[in-house]
C-alpha cells in the first residue's frame, strides 16, 4: 500500500482544470525533478499543489504501476524559521527518525537514496537560503521528485517554474455565464458556508466585480465572501474598490502580485475595529494554533471576539479539536501590525507567562492522575511551548523557565523527544551560565540536572562524558544542600547516582550508587513526593541482595504509582517485576506482569518502555523454547525500533530478531543479515540497552555450525569468550558452554559434547541461574544429539550423559574450552619460540598490580583512579599484559594468570 500524507481538505476543490492538467504532465516528465509553483501569497499555490498530488495518487499509470511507490508526503514549512530545520522537517515527514552522532543531511540522503517518492514542500519563500539542501537531495538521489510552493523562485538549475495566476474571472463584457468562472464558484461556495441561504440571483454582477477586483485570488475571494452576512456583495465590492489604488504602488522591489495581496489584507484590516486589530496582532504570537482559554489570557480575545474574527475570516476554528489558528499569511501580516504598534515584546511576555502556567499545571497533571491527557495537551501546544521557552531563555527570565522546566523534562522523556529536549535545556542553560546571583545560578543548575536526566535516559550517554556529568551532579547536589533546596537536592542526588550507574555499567559497585539513591528517596519521602519516591524505589530495587527484596521494592513502587496515577512508572515497575520473576523461574508470574506492562505501553504509545519490554520478552521466550512467540515479539521490536531509528535501538532489535530466526531455523539467511547489521553498529556505550553484540555473535556462531563453516564457528566462539560484559557468572558460563558444545561437535569430540550438553540441560533448573529450557526445543541441538547417539551407541551415549550431570561446570569451561580457544588464537611464532621469556618474569610490578585489579573486576577508570594513572596509561598497561600473556581479552588474561600462578 502506497503511503501519502496529504492533509484532508474541508471544502471541495474548485476550478483550476487547466493548471492541474499542465502540472500533472510536468510531474510525469522524467526530466522534471523539481517543479515550483510560484505566485504571491493567497494565490492558491498550496491548495493547487495538494490537488495535483492527489490526482497523481489516484490517476497513475493504467498498468497499475504507481509513479511514487514509496509515497507522497506533504511538508508544511510555514512554522520553520531557520534553513537547517528543513532537513529535520523532511525527515520527520517521510517517517525517518534521526539518530545522534552523525550529520543530519547525510542521514537524510542515505535514507532517500533508493526511494521513489514525491515531496510536496509548502511555503519555501522564507527558506531560500536552504535551496542548496534541496539541490543536494536531487543531486544525490535519482528517483526523488519535488513539488514546491513559493512566492519566489528558488533559482536552481534543476528547477522548472510554474507561475500561478488568479482563478478565471468573468469578463467585463458579460457575454459569458458568470457561474462558469471558477473564481465565482469559489466565492459562492465560501458565501454559503457562512450564510447557507445566500442567493446568487440578485448578486451575480457584484460577485463578478468582486472576483475581478481581487484578481481571482482565492484568499481575497474567501475574505470577501466572509462579509456576506453583514454586507451586500455590492457594498463589499465598493469597499474593496476604494482601496484598489494601493495596487499601483511605485515600489520597484515589491512584486506586483504581492502588492495586490496586501491591498486585500489592508482592506480587511481596516474592517476590524481597534480592539479586533490589537487582538489580531497579539494572536499572531501563537505558533501552531491556540485554544479559547489561551486567546483570552494572552490577547484578551473573548469568545465573542473570536466568533467575530472567525466570521471575518481572520481566524479559523477546527471543528474537531475546537482549536483556533491563523492562516500563515494573515499571521505574518498581523505580526507586522503588532510590531508597528510597539507591543511585540509585551505580547511575547504574556505568551511566555501563559505557557509557563500551562506547563506548571501540566507538571502536576503528569505526576497525578492526568498523565496521558496532559501529554496529549502539551503535544498539541508544543510549538507554543517551544516559542515561549526560547523567548524566556533569550530574555533570561528565570521565573518562566523554572515554571516550565520540570514538565518539559518529563514531556520530552515520555514522548521520546530526547534530542530536542536536550538541546532546549542546554541552550537555555547557556543563557544563565555567566550569572552569579542565586536565583539565576540555581536556575542554571536545574537546567543542567534535567539535561543530564534526558542524556541518561535517551539513550544519549554514548555522546557525552559521563564522568564529567557525574562530577557536575555531585557539585550541584552540594550547592542545593547549602541553599536548603531540598527538592532540588533530592533530584541532583538521584541524577548523580544515575550518572554513576551508567558510567560504571556492569562493572559497577552498586552499593555506592545505592547509597545516593537511598539518600534521594529519604528526602523525597520527607517532602511526601510519591511520584519521585516511586521512581527511586525502582532504582533501589536493583541494589537488593535477593530477588525477594528486589520484588518487594518494586511492589512498593507500583503501589505508589497506582496512588499517583503514574502509568509510565507502572509500566516500568511491572516490567522489572516480570524480569525478577523470570530470574526466579516463576514463569507464569513473569508472564502475567509482562502482559500487563506491554498492554499498557501499547495503549499509551510508550514506545521506549515497549522496546525494553519486547527485548526482554523476546529473550525470555526463546530461552523457554517458545520460538514462535519470541519471533512475534522480535518482529514487533524491530517495528518499534524503527520509530526511534537510533543506533542503540536498531542494534538491539536486529540482533534479537536475527538470533531468534537462526535458533528457530525460520530463516538463516535473514537472521545472519540482521546479526551482521547489528555488529556493524558500533557504539561506545558504557551501559547498553541489551547484550546486542553477544546475541549477534551467538546467532552467527550457530549459523556457522549449521553451514559446517568450522573456521567461522571458532572465530565467533572466540568472540563469545572475549565478551567481558556478562551480567553474571551463570550467564557467562552458560553462553560459552552452549557455543562450546557446537565447537566440540565440529572437532569430533562427541563424548565431551554429550557431557557438556547434559550439564547444560540439567544444571540450570534452579532459580537464579540462566534459563536454558529452550535448549530441549532447539532444532540443531536435537539433531546433534541424535547424531551423537548414533555414532557413540546408546550405552556410551547414556554413560556420557550421566557423567555430564555431575560435571564441575566452571572447572570444565575454564580448564577445557577457554584454554583450547586461547591456544587456537596464539601466533605460531609465540608458540614455537624456545627463547621466549616466561610471562611471570616478563610482567613488571606495575603490570602485575594492574592485572590483579582486572581480576577483581575493576573497570579501566577505577584502576586509573586507584593507581592515580591516566586512563590512556591503564589501557597501555593492559595491552602490554595481553601481549605478554598471549591473550586477547580480560577473561583470557585472568585464566592464563591463574594457570601461571600470578594471582593468589
Amino acid at each position: 500500500m502506497v503511503t501519502y500524507t496529504l492533509p484532508v481538505q474541508s471544502t471541495a476543490f474548485v476550478g483550476r482544470a487547466k493548471e492541474l492538467t499542465e502540472i500533472s504532465a510536468r510531474l510525469a516528465d522524467p526530466a522534471c525533478r523539481l517543479l515550483t509553483l510560484t505566485g504571491p501569497g493567497g494565490i492558491g499555490k498550496t491548495r493547487l499543489a495538494l490537488e495535483a498530488a492527489r490526482m497523481v495518487m489516484t490517476n497513475h499509470n493504467g498498468n497499475g504501476q504507481h509513479p511514487f511507490p514509496n509515497g507522497t508526503y506533504f511538508i508544511s514549512l510555514q512554522a520553520l524559521n531557520a534553513p537547517e530545520q528543513l532537513v529535520v522537517s523532511i525527515g520527520e515527514a517521510v517517517g525517518f527518525q534521526f539518530y545522534p552522532g552523525a550529520e543530519l543531511t547525510q542521514q537524510l540522503h542515505d535514507f532517500l537514496q533508493n526511494k521513489t517518492l514525491l515531496l510536496l514542500l509548502d511555503n519555501l519563500e522564507h527558506l531560500l537560503d536552504s535551496a542548496n539542501i534541496i539541490s543536494d537531495i536531487l543531486t544525490t538521489t535519482e528517483r526523488i521528485k519535488m513539488l514546491a510552493t513559493s512566492r519566489e523562485a528558488l533559482n536552481l538549475q534543476q528547477e522548472w517554474l510554474y507561475p500561478l495566476d488568479g482563478m478565471t474571472v468573468p469578463a467585463e463584457s458579460g457575454l459569458d455565464s458568470v457561474e462558469d468562472s471558477s473564481a465565482v464558484q469559489l466565492f459562492i461556495q465560501n458565501a454559503r458556508r457562512v450564510q447557507p441561504g445566500f442567493s446568487v440571483e440578485r448578486e451575480r454582477d457584484a460577485i463578478a466585480r468582486i472576483c475581478r477586483l481581487v484578481g481571482g485570488m482565492p484568499l481575497g475571494i474567501e475574505l470577501a465572501a466572509g462579509w456576506v452576512r453583514a454586507l451586500s456583495c455590492s457594498e463589499i465590492a465598493d469597499e474593496i474598490s476604494r482601496s484598489l489604488d494601493i495596487l499601483e504602488t511605485p515600489t520597484r522591489n515589491m512584486p506586483e502580485r504581492h502588492r495586490n495581496m496586501r491591498a486585500v489584507l489592508d482592506q480587511s484590516w481596516l474592517m476590524l475595529d481597534a480592539d479586533e486589530q490589537r487582538m489580531m496582532g497579539w494572536l499572531s504570537i501563537f505558533q501552531g494554533g491556540f485554544t479559547r482559554e489561551s486567546a483570552l489570557t494572552v490577547a484578551g480575545a473573548s469568545v465573542r471576539h473570536l466568533s467575530a474574527l472567525v466570521d471575518k475570516s481572520w481566524v479559523r476554528r477546527d471543528s474537531v479539536t475546537g482549536r483556533y489558528d491563523l492562516h500563515e499569511l494573515l499571521r505574518q501580516y498581523a505580526a507586522e501590525r503588532l510590531h508597528h504598534l510597539g507591543e511585540e515584546d509585551a505580547a511575547r511576555d504574556a505568551h511566555a507567562r501563559y505557557f509557563a502556567a500551562f506547563m506548571e499545571q501540566h507538571e502536576r497533571d503528569i505526576k497525578f492522575r492526568r498523565q496521558s491527557e496532559a501529554l496529549l495537551e502539551i503535544e498539541f501546544d508544543f510549538a507554543n511551548v517551544r516559542a515561549a521557552w526560547r523567548w524566556a531563555a533569550e530574555r533570561q527570565n528565570h521565573a518562566v523557565i523554572n515554571r516550565m522546566v520540570e514538565a518539559l523534562n518529563w514531556f520530552c522523556d515520555l514522548r521520546v523527544r530526547y534530542l530536542e529536549g536536550e538541546e532546549m535545556l542546554r541552550t537555555a542553560a547557556e543563557r544563565f551560565a555567566s550569572f552569579t546571583d542565586p536565583d539565576r545560578r540555581l536556575t542554571y543548575n536545574r537546567l543542567r540536572a534535567r539535561r543530564t536526566r534526558l542524556i541518561m535516559l535517551g539513550p544519549l550517554d554514548y555522546l557525552h562524558d559521563l564522568e564529567s556529568l557525574a562530577e557536575e551532579m555531585l557539585a550541584i547536589t552540594e550547592i542545593n544542600h547549602q541553599c536548603g533546596d531540598r527538592a532540588e537536592e533530592a533530584f541532583s542526588t538521584y541524577l548523580y547516582a544515575m550518572a554513576y550507574t551508567n558510567l560504571k555499567g556492569r562493572h559497577l559497585n552498586f552499593s555506592h550508587a545505592l547509597r545516593y539513591f537511598e539518600q534521594s528517596y529519604a528526602i523525597y519521602e520527607e517532602l511526601n513526593d510519591k511520584f519521585y519516591m516511586a521512581e527511586l524505589c525502582i532504582w533501589i530495587a536493583f541494589g537488593q541482595d535477593s530477588v525477594e527484596k528486589s520484588m518487594d521494592k518494586l511492589c512498593q513502587a507500583l503501589e505508589l504509582e497506582q496512588q499517583t496515577g503514574d502509568e509510565n512508572g507502572m509500566g516500568y515497575a511491572l516490567m522489572h517485576l516480570a524480569g525478577y520473576a523470570f530470574e526466579a523461574h516463576e514463569f507464569t508470574e513473569a508472564e502475567t506482569y509482562f502482559e500487563e506492562a506491554v498492554t499498557s505501553q501499547r495503549r499509551r504509545g510508550d514506545y521506549k518502555g515497549l522496546h525494553l519490554g519486547l527485548k526482554w520478552g523476546t529473550e525470555w521466550k526463546w530461552r523457554l523454547g517458545e520460538f514462535d512467540k519470541a519471533r512475534h515479539y522480535a518482529e514487533e521490536l524491530v517495528r518499534t525500533a524503527a520509530i526511534f531509528n537510533t543506533p542503540p535501538y536498531n542494534k538491539t532489535a536486529w540482533a534479537s530478531l536475527g538470533l531468534v530466526l537462526i535458533l528457530s531455523e525460520a530463516d538463516y539467511a535473514e537472521g545472519k543479515r540482521l546479526c551482521r547489521a547489528a555488529l556493524d553498529v558500533s557504539l561506545l556505550l558504557s551501559f547498553t540497552i541489551s547484550d546486542s553484540n553477544l546475541d549477534a555473535v551467538w546467532g552467527l556462531a550457530v549459523a556457522a555450525r549449521y553451514e559446517n563453516d568450522d573456521e567461522a564457528l571458532r572465530h565467533y566462539f572466540q568472540e563469545v569468550i572475549n565478551f567481558d560484559d556478562y551480567w553474571d557468572d551463570s550467564h557467562r558460563l552458560s553462553t560459552i558452554a552452549t557455543i562450546g558444545v557446537l565447537v566440540l561437535d565440529a572437532e569430533g569430540k562427541f563424548v565431551q559434547a554429550v557431557e557438556l550438553s547434559a550439564h547444560l540441560s540439567t544444571a540450570f533448573l534452579e532459580p537464579g541461574k540462566a534459563v536454558l529450557l529452550g535448549l530441549e526445543k532447539w532444532p540443531l541441538l536435537q539433531r546433534l544429539r541424535e547424531k551423537w547417539r548414533h555414532l557413540l551407541g546408546a550405552a556410551e551415549y547414556e554413560a556420557a550423559w550421566e557423567r555430564g550431570k555431575t560435571l564441575d561446570f566452571e572447572a570444565t569451561v575454564n580448564a577445557f574450552l577457554l584454554p583450547a580457544a586461547m591456544v587456537r588464537s596464539e601466533l605460531a611464532t609465540q608458540a614455537l619460540s624456545p627463547t621466549a621469556p616466561s610471562p611471570a618474569d616478563a610482567l613488571t610490578e606495575r603490570e602485575l598490580e594492574v592485572l590483579r585489579l582486572v581480576a577483581e573486576g575493576r573497570s579501566n577508570r577505577e584502576i586509573a583512579r586507584d593507581l592515580v594513572l591516566a586512563l590512556g596509561t591503564v589501557k597501555w598497561y593492559i595491552s602490554e599484559i595481553y601481549s605478554k600473556l598471549s591473550v586477547n581479552s580480560r577473561t583470557q588474561a585472568i585464566v592464563r594468570a591463574r594457570e601461571l600462578k600470578l594471582l593468589s
